[in-house]
């Protein structure tokens, strides 16, 4: 009884297993690109500039957007909210198969001297009714079931003046970084070192830290070590190297 049950439950994922292949063989795969995937608008710039979407796919899409606006809480962890900050125009529209637009992105002014962050979030679906297809040809509309993919693009807003303050400290769980300023930060090149020198013995972190206005993060750390890193406080600004 067992192994005609272990037999009928083999034939079925096999069969479904099958289907899938078949399904998925005959897709379209369509994926959305934004080249200048981030943006920094500084104070002096205009507030409009245009970003390129591009469908590297073969199949014709419809892309719907959403703007979500990073907020810091008291506690130092992030929330993305749905924000009017910065307007997306137009919010909804459609790319042929290769095709490329350019789209418009407005960033309103806030009279808070803090740093901004906004998330862009392109969302593909394929065409799926005759007035989806009205503009495209036959080859295009036989396009049966599609795989596509999205893409998230970052804008940065500087405040009017920058005030830069990190302030990193010992605690007993390790190195604490806090940004007490009105601008992110990037920690890396993180390197925990048994001794006070920077070597080959060294643990090379792989990741590295964005520190935005009021968050902190801790890398955990021996009473015994040293950690070594390098910080930069604007994406081409300058690198310093330091160690505590």
């Amino acid at each position: 009884m067992g192994d005609k049950y272990k037999l009928k439950k083999f034939l079925i994922t096999f069969f479904i297993s099958c289907f899938t292949l078949i399904l998925f063989s005959s897709s379209s795969v369509a994926q959305i690109v934004v080249p200048n995937y981030f943006q920094i608008f500084k104070n002096t710039d205009k507030p409009i500039r245009n970003m390129v979407v591009k469908n590297h796919g073969k199949a014709p899409l419809i892309v719907n957007t959403q703007v979500n606006e990073s907020v810091i809480n008291d506690d130092g962890t992030e929330s993305l909210v749905v924000s009017k900050g910065l307007i997306v125009a137009p919010k909804n529209f459609s790319l042929g198969a290769g095709e490329q637009k350019n789209i418009r992105i407005f960033v309103r002014k806030s009279k808070e001297n803090m740093e901004r962050f906004f998330k862009i979030t392109f969302y593909p679906k394929p065409l799926t009714s005759e007035n989806d297809f009205q503009q495209y040809g036959d080859d295009e509309k036989s396009i049966g079931i599609r795989i596509v993919t999205g893409m998230i693009a970052s804008v940065y807003v500087e405040p009017n003046e920058r005030e830069i303050d990190i302030k990193v400290k010992r605690t007993e769980a390790g190195v604490e970084f806090k940004n007490d300023g009105n601008y992110h930060t990037r920690i890396f090149d993180m390197n925990i070192c048994d001794n006070d020198i920077l070597d080959t013995k060294c643990k090379k972190l792989d990741d590295f830290i964005t520190l935005r206005p009021k968050q902190k993060r801790v890398i955990a750390l021996k009473k015994k070590q040293r950690l070594f890193y390098k910080e930069k406080q604007v994406v081409k600004g300058t690198v310093y190297e330091k160690s505590i």
